[in-house]
Order: structure tokens, then C-alpha cells, then sequence
């Protein structure tokens, strides 16, 4: 209890929440709400940069992925060309092998460029073991193929081993996420990367290594199974291949052109060898020309999957590209946004701080007294309101204080004209009595005072009642007058 002052300060009641903000000041209190109030807007900024630099990354990881696909794509040709010389040599021990050696080092590259980047990238795609295991399979291939007799076998482990290089292809496109690409403009150049090329490859592979140990004359039973559904299956694989360009050339044009040709070539490449294919299976033929043929097509395919390479990387650079300027657009709007709204806060919070302060000085110095403070309104809140209200307090205050002072001056100056009256009143030597309005007496001048002393005692015999010496402040009519008859009575 404020004693002095006459205030009593409550303890803060309710929770303890409302306890703990009535021990802050407003400014505190409304620094907490401006932060509650901040958090969902900086929170809504971070989930979009997010989500940008989610896309940042996840763009990133296909790119990656384009990069090992091409170094898979630099295994897949030399081994197409190892298996084929490998099951050739087991066919003819005499043959010429200086393509197998080339094949043998163009593999050993190919292993170590992909090994370097399973490094690099501490195996991000998780494929380390998948290429150490392939590259067993390598190794062990020319002592496989030994114990062989059975030409058909042989040709099976260069496809197998082509097989396990199109598989890490997949298990590539499939950990990048690019299988996944939401993007319509790289999505059919990656769907003819991860797809579509790779079985032609395989198709134009397996009939390549065939011609190895396929006889001049027709094939019969088995074998010719063979060759004729393989000539299906590569049909059908080029005809959608080609069938893809209709979605490059709609979604993805700006490479469009560069798949065209590829696309054409590999189609008019893998034509005649079709033909081919078909004539042996049917009359049989001149094997020389059918695997030339077969080469012919095999090298067009993987020209072809060279450009659709090229063309979704370059893609894919552009949409980082674009990607990351729109980070940092995000970035700064955002930061801008934050910022601006933050300043704003703080702007409102202290221009609210300084007029509740400025009310308290005011209201501090009016209560000691002071009433002649300039009280500017210069806002139409509940805090000009509260101005306002202190303006006309104010006034009132200083125009009480006016009435009194000049209340006081009047009175100061009726006593003085009593006291002027009161002195020619004592100084007359006639009697002078004076009541007031109610008949009161409220004067007697010494004379009629003197004359009451010198007859006091005849007096108390006509009023026996009336105390001579203490009429001020008695009734006229204790003296057997009408109180009506006003001042003054000898």
C-alpha cells in the first residue's frame, strides 16, 4: 500500500503466464508478440527456400546420375565388342584378337573412371558394390568360358556381363531419381536413357554376339527361335524409340533436332540389319555382311545414347540453372519480406512504447502539479484517445485551480472591505448593532458594547435570559426584535 499516494499495487492473479507478463513492460510484452507473431512467417520462408533447395538438390542427384550414366555407357560399348570377340575366339581359336585387347582396355577405363567417381562421391549412389562385383565378373570371364564347348554358352557369359552393366544402369537411374524426373521438359530424354536405349542396346547386343557363332547356312530349330524372336523384340524397341521423338519435339525442343538424327540414324543403322536378320533366319547368307551389320547397328545406338546424353545433361544444367536463380530469389524476397516485417513491428512497437510513455510522464507530471504540459493528439488509437482524455483533465484541473484562485481573491477582498467597515463601524460613537440575513447578530461596535456593560443590570431584569457580554452569533429575537428588520439597530 502506497500510503503517500493513496495506491495499492494487486498482486498479478490468474496463470502464471499472465503473471509472468504482468511483471514486463509493454514494450517486452509487445516485443513477445511481435516474435510469436514473426515465427510463422520466417517459418513459411524456410519451408519455401526449402523446398527450393530440396529441388536444387534432388536436380543435382540426376545430374550425377547423367555422369555415371555416360561412364556406363563407355563400358557397355567395348563390352558388347569383348563378348563378341571372346565367344569369336572360342569359335575359331585363329581369329584375330586384337579387338578383344582393345575391348579388354577400353573396359579397364571404363571401370576405373566409374570406381573414381564411386570415390568422389563417397558412393552417393550407392553402387560401389555393384561395380565391384561387375568387375569380378569381368575378370573372371576368359576362365569361365575355358571348360565351354557349347558355342551358345559362351556367347551367354559376354551377355550376361552385358546384362550386369545394363543393371547397374538401371540401379543408376533408379538411385538419382531420375526415373523419378518431374520435369516434362528431361523427362522423355531420360526416359529413352533409362528405357528405351538401353534395350535396344540390349537387343542389338545379344543378335551382335550371336553372329559369332551363327553358320553361313539357315538356322534351324532352336537357333532359329532364337534369331527370330530377337527380330521382333529389336523391331519393336526401335519402333518406340523413334515413337519417342513426338514428346521430345512437345515437352523438351531445345534438343530435339540432335535426337532426331540420332534417333534416325539409329533407326536407319538397325533397318538393313533387321532385313539382314530376317534373310539369314529364312535362306541363311553371308555372315560376314550380317555382322557387319550388326556392328554398324550397334555403333549407331551408341552414338545415339552419346546425344541423349548430351542433350538431358544439358537440360539438366539449365533447370539446376534455373533452380538455383530462383534460391536466391527466394532468398532475397524472403529475406526482404522478414526484414521489412520485422521493421515494421519494431517501427509500430516503439512508436506505441513512446506514446504510452509520453502518457505516463504526462500523467506523472499532472499529478505532481504541473498543468501547463503540451498534450499534442496526433493519433486517432485508443492511445490518442487516452491523450485526449488527459488534455481535458487538464484543462479542467487548471481551470479549477483558475476558480479557486479567483474565488480566493474575492473573498480577500470582501474581508478587506470588512475590515475597513468593521474599523469606522468601532470608531463611531453611536451604537451599532449588525445581523445577518437569517437575523443573526453577528457585529456590536464598542460603544453599543459599553452602553450594554453600563446597564447590564436594569437589562437582565427586562432579559433575564440574555447574556449581554455574548450576543454575537444570538438571535435577534432573544433581544424581543423581528430578526426580518435586517442590519443595524440602536
Amino acid at each position: 500500500m502506497d500510503v503517500e499516494n493513496g495506491l495499492k499495487t494487486a498482486p498479478a492473479r490468474g496463470s502464471k503466464l499472465n503473471q509472468l507478463l504482468g511483471r514486463l513492460k509493454i514494450g517486452q510484452q509487445f516485443g513477445i508478440v511481435v516474435a510469436a507473431l514473426m515465427l510463422p512467417i520466417v517459418i513459411l520462408a524456410v519451408t519455401i527456400t526449402r523446398g527450393t533447395w530440396d529441388e536444387v538438390t534432388f536436380t543435382r542427384g540426376e545430374l550425377e546420375g547423367m555422369a555415371y550414366l555416360a561412364e556406363t555407357r563407355a563400358l557397355a560399348e567395348p563390352a558388347i565388342e569383348y563378348a563378341y570377340a571372346l565367344t569369336a575366339q572360342k569359335v575359331d581359336p585363329a581369329a584375330d584378337t586384337s579387338g578383344m585387347t582393345d575391348a579388354q582396355r577400353r573396359i579397364g577405363e571404363a571401370f576405373a573412371a566409374i570406381e573414381s567417381h564411386v570415390a568422389r562421391t563417397d558412393d552417393a549412389m550407392g553402387v560401389g558394390a555393384q561395380v565391384q562385383a561387375l568387375k569380378t565378373e569381368f575378370q573372371g570371364m576368359p576362365a569361365k568360358v575355358v571348360p565351354l564347348a557349347v558355342h551358345e554358352d559362351v556367347a551367354q557369359v559376354g551377355i550376361d556381363f552385358l546384362n550386369g552393366v545394363l543393371k547397374l544402369n538401371d540401379s543408376i537411374a533408379n538411385n538419382s531419381g531420375l526415373v523419378l524426373d518431374p520435369d516434362e521438359k528431361t523427362f522423355y530424354y531420360m526416359s529413352s536413357l533409362t528405357t528405351n536405349l538401353p534395350r535396344v542396346v540390349n537387343h542389338v547386343a545379344v543378335v551382335r554376339v550371336a553372329t559369332a557363332h551363327l553358320p553361313g547356312e539357315a538356322p534351324v530349330g532352336v537357333e532359329r527361335d532364337f534369331i527370330v524372336t530377337n527380330y521382333h523384340m529389336l523391331q519393336e524397341e526401335v519402333s518406340s524409340l523413334v515413337g519417342l521423338m513426338g514428346m521430345i519435339r512437345s515437352k523438351g525442343p531445345s534438343h530435339a533436332d540432335e535426337m532426331q538424327k540420332a534417333f534416325d540414324a539409329i533407326s536407319g543403322s538397325n533397318a538393313p540389319f533387321l532385313a539382314a536378320l530376317a534373310s539369314h533366319a529364312d535362306e541363311g547368307g553371308d555372315v560376314g555382311q550380317l555382322r557387319a551389320k550388326a556392328a554398324e547397328a550397334a555403333r549407331q545406338t551408341m552414338l545415339g545414347f552419346d546425344v541423349a546424353i548430351q542433350a538431358a545433361t544439358e537440360g539438366y544444367e539449365e533447370r539446376l540453372a534455373d533452380r538455383r536463380n530462383h534460391l536466391i530469389q527466394l532468398g532475397v524476397i524472403n529475406t526482404a519480406l522478414v526484414l521489412m516485417a520485422a521493421l515494421l513491428a519494431f517501427y509500430v512497437r516503439g512508436r506505441i512504447v513512446r506514446s504510452l510513455h509520453r502518457a505516463v510522464s504526462l500523467s506523472k507530471a499532472i499529478g505532481q502539479g504541473s498543468l501547463d504540459n503540451e498534450i499534442v493528439v496526433d493519433t486517432r488509437d485508443e492511445i490518442g484517445e487516452l491523450l485526449g482524455s488527459m488534455a481535458e483533465t487538464q484543462r479542467q484541473l487548471r481551470d479549477g485551480r483558475e476558480a479557486e484562485r479567483l474565488n480566493a481573491e474575492r473573498e480577500r477582498a470582501v474581508a478587506a472591505v470588512n475590515a475597513r467597515i468593521k474599523q469606522s463601524l468601532d470608531a463611531v460613537s453611536a451604537c451599532v448593532l449588525v445581523a445577518d440575513s437569517d437575523g443573526r447578530i453577528i457585529y456590536l461596535n464598542p460603544a453599543l458594547q459599553h452602553m450594554f456593560a453600563g446597564v447590564q443590570g436594569e437589562l437582565r431584569k427586562v432579559f433575564p435570559t440574555v447574556d449581554f457580554a455574548r450576543l454575537e452569533g444570538q438571535p435577534l429575537s432573544a433581544l424581543g426584535q423581528d430578526g426580518g428588520h435586517g442590519a443595524g439597530s440602536q
